[in-house]
């Protein structure tokens, strides 16, 4: 299993890096994400620190996954949008997180506990870190 990352904040991407995965989600669908595979995308302020945390992966990082999962942290209002596209019966998950989100100072991790946005019909959790190298 892999992972990767991509912000969806409007700012230049800084370093594309893996990150350390262990994500664990429940409900409609039942999955463990290990590993250090995927893509981190760090969005970047104009005076070139970090500024917004961004993650993507898909089915080939990470078996199970689909066909894409992307977290970006918006850099105005900081939320933490989710945009997973499982691809079985179009299932999928998109919106902000509203609650169960810490994304660290650096931005260069995410802490989740939380229900994901998207169809009621088909209710989803996920429960882990992600973290970025510097």
């Amino acid at each position: 299993m892999h992972q990767s990352a991509s912000p969806t904040a409007s700012s230049a991407a800084v370093g594309q890096n893996s990150g350390a995965v262990d994500l664990t989600f429940t409900g409609t669908i039942s999955l463990t994400a290990r590993g250090n595979a995927g893509r981190c995308e760090l969005g970047q302020a104009s005076d070139g620190t970090v500024s917004a945390f961004g993650f993507t992966a898909t089915g080939a990082d990470y078996q199970g996954l689909g066909y894409s999962f992307n977290l970006a942290e918006d850099i105005a209002s900081h939320k933490l949008s989710v945009k997973w596209l499982l691809g079985a019966a179009n299932i999928h998950w998109v919106g902000d997180v509203e609650n169960g989100v810490t994304i660290s100072p650096d931005d260069r991790a995410v802490m989740l506990d939380a229900d994901l946005p998207g169809d009621a019909r088909y209710p989803e959790h996920v429960k882990g870190t992600i973290t970025c190298a510097a």
